[in-house]
Parts: C-alpha cells; sequence; structure tokens
C-alpha cells in the first residue's frame, strides 16, 4: 500500500474513532440524571466540549404557548438571556412540523425574519464567527433545537453534522424520558395518599420500574416485562435474582447484603438481564430508598443500555485495530503535546510508549521540520 493511501487509512480511521468516543461520551453523559435542568445542562456542556465550539443555547418547544423556550445555554451574553428567552414561532401548527420531520429544522425554520435578524445581531456582538445547529426529534416529535457557536471560522465537515444528528437525537430521548420521569413524579406528589394511583402512573415512563424488598419484586411495570419476555404475573412475587446472569446475580446478592445492614445501594449500577428465550439484556439501574405500602423498600429504574454497549464495543474494536497496526499512528492535543502513541510508533524513534506521551511534538522531530506538521 502506497503512503498517500495509508496515510488516508489512518486518517479515516482516527476520524471515526474521535467521532465514536464522542458519541458514546454524550450518550454516557445523558443518562446521569433525569432531571431536566440538570439534563440539558449536562449535554450541552458535553457536546459543545466534543465538537470544540465555544457557545450553545439549546430551546425547547412549547406547544401550547406556540414560543419556543430558552431552557440551557452556555457563553451567551446577558442580552441574549434577556431578549431571547423566549421567541414566538412563525407557525402555531406545531403538529404539522412533526409531520414533515426534517434532520436540519432549525431556528429559521421558526421564527420570524424580523426577530431572526436580532438574534444574528446579537450572535456577531458576541464575538461568534460560525456556528451550526441541529432539531431535536424524539418518536417523530421535534422537541427543541440545539445552536452552537464557534469564536473562530470554521468548517463543519459531513461527519461532524452526522454526529452531531446523532448526538441531537440521543438528547432528545433523554429529555423525553426527564419529561415523563417528571410529569410521573409531579403527578404522583399530588397523588402520593395512593400508592396504588403512582404504579399506574410509572406505565408511562420509557424505563422499566420495579420496587423490590429483600430479594423479593413487589411491583413491575409492563416495561420490564419487555425487558424479560416474561408475564407480569411471573414477576411479581419472585426473585429479582432469578432474572440475572450469572456474574450480575453475584453483584446484585452484594448489594442485597448491603442493605441488609442498613448500608445504602449505590446510586447506579449495570446489570445483565437473562430473558427466558436465552437472549441478554444490558441495562444501567438507579436504586432508590422508598417507603412501599408502610415499610422500607428500594425503587429501581431500569435503562437498556444495549446501543451504548455496542458503540462502547467498536470503539474497544478500533482502538485494538490502532493499537496493534503495523503502522506507526500517532495523535496530539493542539497545545502540540502527545496524548497517544501505538507501538509501532514507539520503535519507529526509539522510545517507549510511556517515553513519548506527554512530551512535545518537537521531541521527536527536529525544530526545522515543525512547519510541515502544521
Amino acid at each position: 500500500m502506497n503512503t498517500g493511501k495509508k496515510r488516508t487509512r489512518h486518517t479515516r480511521l482516527l476520524r471515526q474513532d474521535r467521532l465514536q468516543r464522542a458519541f458514546v461520551a454524550v450518550a454516557q453523559a445523558v443518562s446521569q440524571t433525569l432531571d431536566l435542568q440538570k439534563l440539558l445542562d449536562i449535554a450541552l456542556a458535553k457536546v459543545l466540549e466534543v465538537m470544540d465550539l465555544d457557545k450553545g443555547v439549546i430551546y425547547l418547544i412549547d406547544a401550547e404557548a406556540s414560543q419556543i423556550v430558552l431552557k440551557a445555554h452556555t457563553g451567551v451574553s446577558e442580552e441574549f438571556v434577556g431578549a431571547m428567552g423566549r421567541m414566538k414561532v412563525v407557525e402555531a401548527d406545531i403538529e404539522r412540523w412533526q409531520e414533515q420531520r426534517e434532520p436540519a429544522f432549525g431556528l429559521e425554520r421558526m421564527v420570524d425574519q424580523t426577530t431572526l435578524a436580532e438574534v444574528r445581531g446579537i450572535i456577531e456582538r458576541g464575538g461568534v464567527q460560525s456556528f451550526v445547529g441541529t432539531s431535536l426529534w424524539s418518536k417523530e416529535m421535534l422537541r427543541g433545537v440545539m445552536v452552537l457557536g464557534s469564536l473562530s471560522k470554521r468548517r463543519f465537515s459531513p461527519d461532524e453534522l452526522d454526529l452531531l444528528d446523532a448526538m441531537g437525537n440521543q438528547i432528545a430521548v433523554a429529555i423525553e424520558n426527564a419529561e415523563l420521569f417528571e410529569q410521573t413524579r409531579a403527578r404522583a406528589e399530588e397523588l402520593k395518599a395512593s400508592e396504588a394511583k403512582y404504579q399506574r402512573l410509572v406505565e408511562d415512563i420509557n424505563d422499566g420500574y420495579m420496587v423490590v424488598r429483600g430479594n423479593q419484586v413487589l411491583f413491575a411495570n409492563k416495561r420490564v416485562a419487555e425487558f424479560l419476555g416474561t408475564p407480569l404475573a411471573e414477576i411479581i412475587g419472585g426473585s429479582f435474582l432469578q432474572h440475572l446472569t450469572p456474574d450480575s446475580r453475584e453483584k446484585a446478592r452484594q448489594i442485597y447484603e448491603r442493605t441488609r445492614r442498613a448500608e445504602p445501594p449505590p446510586e447506579i449500577e449495570e446489570f445483565t438481564l437473562q430473558r427466558e428465550n436465552g437472549s441478554s439484556v444490558p441495562l444501567e439501574v438507579r436504586f432508590k430508598e422508598i417507603t412501599y405500602e408502610g415499610e422500607r423498600a428500594y425503587s429501581m429504574l431500569l435503562r437498556d443500555i444495549t446501543e451504548r454497549k455496542q458503540a462502547e464495543e467498536r470503539w474497544r474494536l478500533l482502538s485494538a485495530a490502532i493499537d496493534n497496526s503495523v503502522d506507526g499512528i500517532a495523535m496530539g492535543n493542539p497545545e502540540g503535546m502527545i496524548t497517544y502513541v501505538n507501538e509501532a510508533f514507539a520503535r519507529m524513534f526509539g522510545y517507549s510508549k510511556e517515553e513519548l506521551i506527554g512530551k512535545e511534538i518537537s521531541f521527536i522531530y527536529p525544530e526545522d521540520e515543525m512547519p510541515k506538521l502544521e
């Protein structure tokens, strides 16, 4: 293979690696909380980080008021927040937008030209040279838009735009779950005199929900039955452990022993459920101590993380391919520091990987060769 083709292949591998890691990072970030405001703040910060951008905003749609509402922002001026906190949409018929789903649906389609000109004016006064956005879709519903900006001139590659759309979809699904969870919790507070009513509410959320005491399942919603491929009647009253793979079963036993000693369980843990048909599903489980039917119990919120695990595995395989490549591969940061080298690269220069990582690029390249690397 000639040098040009090798370089192209390496560039493609590195780009795929960066995009895959960015996607996984955002997926992990948005799974940290079901609090909507925290979720939006975390999501915006992580997207700005992985896209290497300076400013950003997230607007959500208030369909009843026919407005878009600023819900999260980073790096924008007080002038922007004050003037653009709420904007009237051009069309009140938001349902028609849902029917005409378009991935690139942005602010320019939502607000009138006068408002859009005002937005652009404030953005320019804030020093933004380039900006990009994506719409937030979940279950064929437009939930909002995310707009990001850079203080320098920048072109966004097709891969970056695809990544932004994928991250937007991840965020939209997380927003949906958080909104449903908040609605469930708010409604549950109004009806907390009746635990039976609360049980009906948790059927509305996309995640699995269980209540356990000791090892016994006291309540489970229909999503749990879907995870397991087992009728609810066979789950409620039975052992939670029997639905786990052996490794997860041992982990659950250790958590159970902690609760018996009145020690709190971990806030988040990962388990693998074993379905009746022999297949398995990886889950992220959030524990919370509650009072159920007058006694202490634990609620468990179960989220399917199959896609995240698959993405992590693809990244692991890609990393292994780079590590074991016969060609030398190195990565650096904008400050000129070496952040990664594979074994082949280290051998090329007669150093160990540990000796190179953290060094300036000038450590291995003569000063007169440095301009060629820029």
